[in-house]
């Protein structure tokens, strides 16, 4: 009896000590404020990139390269012309692959300028990626390409080279915007702001490049298409956490 009687009275103190401990930490937890800003800057584009598409076909697979190289040297030709440096000019997809088109009559398919293709031919897909730096000649680049031989303008894309000062405005904003969430709240609740224990800033949304598609024939070779790159937006966001005095 008295074995069993110690044995509750350990126990009895071991479950006291735990619970007193617990009863402190809880005691010494501060209390915090955790708000989240954001800043947003609006940029303007001041650089673009161009998919040009270069298409030929052929029964013949030397036939449809060299068809499509000639094209592509056209255009190149073309770009370095006005200003396009040879190293802003590349080609980012090239494809050569056998095709089986039936026409309604299953002779063959048309290209386009009345000649039947016969039904098993050659097609070769050729993409020329140009980085154009100078935003006031792109309508003037998109005409001349599509007269020198380009099938197709894939997409244009517009970025701006240097976000640095941009995301630096971005995140003073986001800070500015979360301690005044901050001192508004704690206003509100009847508390006071003490030090900031943690902050944080990350990127709520770093513009990816606008694109345009243009897929197929471009219909504006005729004349100077107007192209306006209008404005990217650069989010951030900050979060901060205060100790309440």
């Amino acid at each position: 009896m008295k074995k069993i009687t110690a044995f509750l009275f350990s126990f009895l103190i071991v479950v006291g000590l735990t619970a007193c401990n617990f009863s402190i930490n809880s005691n010494d937890t501060q209390g915090s404020l955790s708000v989240e800003g954001t800043g947003m800057v609006k940029i303007t584009p001041d650089i673009a990139y161009i998919n040009i598409g270069v298409q030929s076909k052929s029964e013949n697979v030397k036939t449809a390269l060299d068809k499509n190289n000639a094209l592509a040297a056209a255009i190149s030709s073309t770009l370095e012309a006005l200003g396009i440096a040879k190293g802003d000019i590349q080609t980012s997809s090239f494809n050569v692959y056998p095709m089986q088109d039936y026409g309604p009559t299953g002779m063959g398919y048309d290209d386009g300028t009345g000649i039947m293709m016969p039904s098993t031919y050659y097609q070769v897909d050729n993409i020329i990626l140009v980085t154009v730096h100078d935003l006031t000649k792109l309508g003037e680049i998109l005409d001349n390409t599509v007269q020198a031989g380009a099938n197709s303008i894939n997409s244009i894309s517009f970025d701006v080279q240097n976000k640095d000062e941009a995301l630096k405005e971005a995140r003073d904003k986001a800070i500015a915007n979360a301690r005044e969430l901050a001192e508004a709240t704690a206003a509100s609740a009847g508390v006071k702001l003490g030090d900031i224990i943690n902050i944080s800033t990350y990127s709520a949304g770093i513009p990816t490049p606008y694109y345009e598609g243009k897929g197929g024939v471009y219909a504006g070779a005729a004349s100077e298409v107007p192209i306006s790159a209008g404005q990217l937006s650069i989010s951030m966001s900050a979060n901060i956490i205060y100790e309440l005095k």
